[in-house]
C-alpha cells in the first residue's frame, strides 16, 4: 500500500531540538515518519545550519529567509513576510496531500488553497509580543509593540485554514472565534527517564539568547540566589548575554554555558531542585516537562503551570518569599518515587504519542 503524503512548513530548522518550539516540530515529525506517512518538511534557513539528520524522517527543502531592515515597514507581521517564499509557494499551490503549516509565521500560506491547510498554532503571538514590548525598552519595545498590533490583525487569516492545532486548551478556546474546527494538540514529548538519586543543586535551564528566559536568569540572579546559602545554584543554556555571565560570576553561580546535549540530560536527570520562572503566560513550557520528568522537584510560577495538567506535581510560588521558603522545604523532604512514577505516568496520558495517533485521525 502506497504511503500518505504530508507537507509540514517549519518557521525553522527542527534540528537540533534545543528548544521549545522546534522540539514541537521535530517529534510530529518524527511520528508521522515512522508511521506510515511520506515526509516533505519545508524549513526557513537563516540562524541555524541545514541538518542531514533530518533526511532519516524526511524530503527537506530548505528556503532563505532574507530579514533585511525593509521588511519592518510591510502591512505583514516581520515574522510572516519574511517567511513568504516564491519556490514554496509554487509546491504548495499544486499539492493536494496534507498540509501544516507551523505558526502563525507560516499561516500567510492558507491563502493558497482556501479550507485545505493546517495551521499548528504555538502562541497566540500578538499577546507573546506585547508582553515582550512589557519588558522592553527602546527600539526593542517599539518593534515588538509594532509587531503585536500586526499580528492581531493579520491572526484573521486563521479562518482560511482547514483547522488550527491549537497548543494549550487556553489557546483552542481563543482560536475557536478565529476557526471553529480548533482541536487541543498538546506538544509530543517522549524522553525515557529513570529514577535516580538526585544530587544537591538546583537548576535552572532554557535558551539563554531567548528575551523572555534572560528575564527569568536575572529574576533569578537578581531576587532568590544572593539569599540562598546552603545549596548550590546552576544555570545552564545557550548564548548568555553578557550581564548574565558577569553577574554570575559575581554571585559565584555555575554558569554552564552552551552545554552538549548529554551534558544538559545529566543535569536535569540529577537536579535535586528545577526552577522556572516565566513572566509570559504563552503556550507549553517544553522545559517544564523536562523537569517534571527529573527525579527532583520542580517550583515554578503560575505562568508556567497554568492549564498543564501537571499541577499537583510541582510547588507553586509566585514571589520570591514563597520561592525562598519553598526550597527549604523540600531541602527537608525525602525524595518519592511513587510520586515520580504517577509523574510519569500522568506526563505520557496528557503529552504521550497515543495524542498524535488519536488527531492524525482528523487531519
Amino acid at each position: 500500500m502506497s504511503k500518505k503524503t504530508i507537507h509540514i512548513v517549519s518557521f525553522d530548522i527542527p534540528y537540533p531540538a534545543d528548544y521549545g518550539g522546534v522540539q514541537d516540530v521535530f517529534s510530529r515529525l518524527k511520528w508521522f515518519s515512522q508511521n506510515g506517512y511520506n515526509v516533505h518538511l519545508h524549513c526557513f534557513e537563516y540562524n541555524r545550519n541545514k541538518a542531514p539528520e533530518l533526511t532519516e524522517y524526511a524530503t527537506v527543502h530548505y528556503y532563505n529567509r532574507p530579514r533585511g531592515f525593509i521588511f519592518l515597514f510591510s502591512t505583514w507581521p516581520f515574522i510572516v513576510k519574511t517567511r513568504i517564499h516564491q519556490d514554496l509557494i509554487e509546491k504548495l499551490e499544486k499539492t493536494s496531500d496534507l498540509v501544516i503549516l507551523e505558526g502563525l509565521h507560516c499561516a500567510w500560506y492558507t491563502t493558497l488553497q482556501f479550507k485545505k491547510f493546517w495551521v499548528r498554532t504555538h502562541n497566540i503571538e500578538h499577546e507573546y509580543y506585547e508582553q515582550l514590548a512589557n519588558q522592553s525598552s527602546g527600539f526593542k519595545k517599539i518593534y515588538y509593540n509594532w509587531e503585536s498590533r500586526k499580528l492581531k490583525r493579520f491572526e484573521k487569516i486563521l479562518h482560511q485554514a482547514k483547522g488550527i492545532l491549537a497548543i494549550t486548551p487556553y489557546d483552542q478556546h481563543y482560536f475557536s472565534s478565529l476557526n471553529a474546527n480548533c482541536i487541543w494538540l498538546p506538544p509530543v514529548f517522549e524522553k525515557g527517564s529513570k529514577f535516580v538519586e538526585t544530587r544537591p543543586y538546583i537548576l535552572y535551564h532554557g535558551n539563554l539568547s531567548v528575551e523572555e528566559n534572560i528575564k527569568a536568569a536575572h529574576w533569578l540572579l537578581d531576587e532568590i540566589i544572593p539569599h540562598v546559602t546552603n545549596i548550590p545554584f546552576i544555570i545552564a543554556g545557550k548564548n548568555p548575554p553578557k550581564e548574565i555571565i558577569e553577574k554570575a560570576q559575581k554571585l559565584k553561580v555555575q554558569l554552564i554555558v552552551n552545554p552538549t546535549t548529554n551534558e544538559m540530560e545529566e543535569l536535569m536527570l540529577y537536579a535535586q531542585i528545577h526552577v522556572l520562572y516565566s513572566e509570559q503566560k504563552s503556550g507549553i513550557k517544553l522545559k517544564l516537562l523536562n523537569a517534571v520528568s527529573g527525579s527532583g522537584a520542580v517550583i515554578c510560577n503560575e505562568n508556567i503551570i497554568a492549564g498543564t495538567g501537571l499541577e499537583q506535581f510541582v510547588h507553586v510560588a509566585n514571589s520570591p518569599t514563597v520561592f525562598m521558603a519553598t526550597i527549604q522545604s523540600i531541602l527537608l523532604q525525602k525524595q518519592d518515587e511513587e510520586n515520580w512514577k504517577l509523574r510519569q505516568a500522568t506526563i505520557e496520558s496528557i503529552y504521550g504519542q497515543k495524542v498524535l495517533e488519536q488527531i492524525s485521525i482528523l487531519l
